[in-house]
């Protein structure tokens, strides 16, 4: 233990002056591989303290409440962790604070309190804010993957029927096997995918409820739950499967809920179809959820937006723009966090809708029914009803979308550039699973399959501590923007290339497409004066991205040096595009050139990253325009056919912008 310290002490000279939570991007400085070993014990189910400092240290000095069924969208459940790391921030001794996070930890090793507390304790401390911490999935399993594929993954059990020759392993059901007649059974990988748990988690945690909203967090609330939604919309096409459907007070709470769902989880209940919305519910605490209330709130927020303000306790605030008020502020009122303009009129709405639906088992707790999967920011996106759930929310920022003043020609164009032509170029992966395409198939053309993946996973057993569990995941073939645009100014320009996709379906007008449109990425090119040139991006370097991912194996193996932090938050890596359908799924790519000169907050800083749904490191968000430009209001339209009606007349009328016919093909077979 000595030995630990002082080299720990070594690498992590003392400065407590800046306590500021690290926010997502990761950090501009390289991870330190010998601090993220250091902190590595925080979150690993094996005990690393002895019985004496216990006695010396927890009792009676420094008692430590862990809450049993955790919850961040419960006020009071924020309160106590921030409480507790503030404690252990206070202690100014990393070390220790190691050491007592192991402790608490392994007091409950599959509390969602303890990995939520090792987190935000971690990210406060600037000795270990440069730090990896393991993926969560790793290290809290029985949130991502069933009881039966924790059975079957024990390493030695394994190894010993291959060797016997035994090839007939348990693993997951093959996707579109007749598991089940639930037709949202069909999406189960992509809601399950582990990597998509694990962005909404670490989302939920670097932009807390219970400190003070970082720059747009109410803004990027919504953004991030819509792109989410519409990229489960692009989803359902390719499967078949209609819209998500809203589901809340107003909008259907008075019927039965018709998806039922059973995660086969540990720790988690299932729910049977046509279940009904209970009245109330009780938090297990003092206080109780009641439906009526949750549908005044809902009331009280559209009147605000009908009436273009919200009602702040000292007086009405107006929502237009011209008065400093952005979807920033309606945002964190509908998230309640502390941002929220009126929590005492316009109530926890958001929140309070997963608690309820994750209650419907046992509303009053008068059985001990465990909570069900949208108790839990790990868990919740794996329920259908996340979606309809988000639609229903999603829907109130719509309301308000539908008051801006709506976009036209004269607001997207700019002069002296223009975008002759866009495409993309597929290339094949290390396993050549391209290796039958040809070139010309490769252009404006996307492929996708499934495979298996191998996860290492750590459980509380001392005798065989790491598990192997295979998961079926998404995987898609990399490829390459190809941009031709011409610079006829005469100066530079520093332009962002802004790229979006969406399905190509009937839609009765332009106002019903752009909430289909999902974020590609958004990225940043000087163009000479003068110059005509091609664009190359990788797919891979998209800004809606999460960062590679350091395994525990990684961490203690010793990450490389140019490693960056990985917060965990960002658009999961194989999910870039929708999966697409084995008979090709039509598609367009839309992108549209803007001036970053004028668009960016700081012209120097650029959007790395996975700067688009999760922020920077202490720094203002990038890009001033509103997030999902253009398409987070409405286009001007009319009957009048010099106005755009489809998404292609505003390519054709603006020469800073193009689109291109895609295709997307799942490979069943690969």
């Amino acid at each position: 233990t000595l030995l630990y310290t002082i080299k720990f002490e070594i690498l992590c000279p003392e400065d407590t002056d800046n306590l500021k939570m690290s926010e997502c991007d990761g950090c501009e400085k390289p991870a330190d591989a010998t601090i993220s070993l250091s902190v590595l014990d925080a979150f690993l189910p094996f005990p690393t303290i002895d019985e004496e400092f216990i006695v010396d240290f927890f009792v009676p000095p420094f008692p430590i409440d862990i809450i049993p069924d955790f919850s961040v969208f419960i006020e009071e459940h924020m309160k106590k962790v921030q409480e507790t790391a503030a404690k252990l921030v206070a202690l100014e001794d990393t070390p220790l604070i190691v050491k007592t996070l192991n402790y608490i930890k392994n007091r409950a090793p599959e509390s969602a309190y303890c990995d939520y507390l090792s987190r935000i304790t971690l990210f406060k401390l600037p000795h270990t804010r440069n730090a990896i911490l393991p993926p969560v999935s790793q290290v809290r399993p029985t949130a991502f993957f069933t009881k039966d594929q924790l059975k079957a993954a024990t390493e030695k059990e394994a190894a010993f029927r291959l060797a016997a020759g035994e090839t007939d392993i348990p693993t997951p059901p093959k996707i579109g096997a007749p598991a089940t007649l639930d037709p949202e059974y069909k999406l189960a990988w992509w809601r399950e995918d582990p990597s998509i748990n694990e962005h909404h988690y670490n989302w939920h945690v670097y932009y807390s409820t219970e400190n003070p909203p970082k720059d747009r967090q109410g803004e990027l609330f919504a953004y991030m739950h819509e792109q989410a939604l519409a990229r489960y919309d692009f989803e359902r096409l390719g499967v078949g499967l209609s819209h998500v459907v809203p589901y809340g007070p107003g909008h259907g709470w008075d019927s039965p809920l018709l998806e039922g769902y059973n995660g086969k989880l540990e720790g988690f209940s299932y729910r049977a179809a046509n279940m009904p919305i209970p009245e109330k519910a009780d938090l297990r605490s003092t206080r109780k959820i009641l439906k009526r209330a949750m549908e005044t709130n809902r009331t009280r927020l559209h009147v605000a937006i009908a009436r273009d303000y919200l009602e702040r306790e000292e007086g009405p605030l107006r929502l237009y723009r011209d008065d400093g008020i952005t979807m920033h502020d309606l945002g964190c009122t509908v998230e309640a966090n502390k941002g929220s303009i009126n929590p005492l009129l316009y109530g926890n709405l958001h929140n309070n809708g997963h608690v309820m639906l994750a209650l419907v088992n046992d509303p009053d707790n008068r059985f001990g029914i465990e909570t069900g999967p949208m108790f839990d920011t790990l868990t919740a996106m794996r329920d259908p009803v996340f979606f309809r759930w988000h639609k229903y929310v999603d829907n109130i920022f719509e309301e308000y979308r539908q008051t801006l003043t709506p976009w036209t020609k004269e607001d997207l164009e700019i002069g002296g550039v223009t975008l002759e032509s866009i495409s993309v170029v597929s290339s094949d992966d290390e396993e050549d699973h391209l290796r039958k395409i040809s070139e010309e198939d490769r252009n404006n053309h996307l492929y996708t399959w499934m495979e298996e993946k191998d996860i290492s996973v750590y459980l509380q057993n001392k005798e065989d501590p790491e598990r192997v569990v295979k998961q079926i995941i998404m995987q898609y073939a990399p490829f390459t923007y190809k941009f031709n645009v011409t610079n006829t100014r005469s100066k530079d320009a520093l332009l962002c290339f802004r790229v979006f996709l969406c399905p190509d379906q009937w839609i009765p007008n332009l106002d019903h497409q752009k909430t289909s449109f999902i974020e590609l990425d958004c990225f940043v090119q000087e163009v000479k004066a003068g110059e005509s040139k091609t664009v190359e991006r990788k797919s891979e370097e998209s800004s809606v991205l999460m960062a590679d991912v350091s395994t525990v194996e990684d961490i203690r193996n010793g990450v490389k040096e140019d490693t960056k932090p990985y917060c965990g938050c960002g658009w999961p890596r194989n999910l870039l595009i929708p999966r697409g359908s084995p008979g090709g799924m039509k598609s367009k790519l839309f992108v549209l050139v803007t001036d970053w000169n004028e668009d960016a907050v700081d012209a120097t800083v650029r959007m790395t990253g996975n700067v688009a749904f999760c922020g920077k490191v202490d720094a203002k968000y990038p890009d001033k325009k509103p997030m999902g430009f253009p398409f987070d209001r409405k286009f001007v339209v009319s009957d009048d056919p010099k106005y755009w009606q489809k998404i292609e007349d505003v390519a054709a009328d603006l020469e800073n912008c193009a689109i291109a016919n895609i295709k997307i093909t799942y490979m069943e077979d690969s």
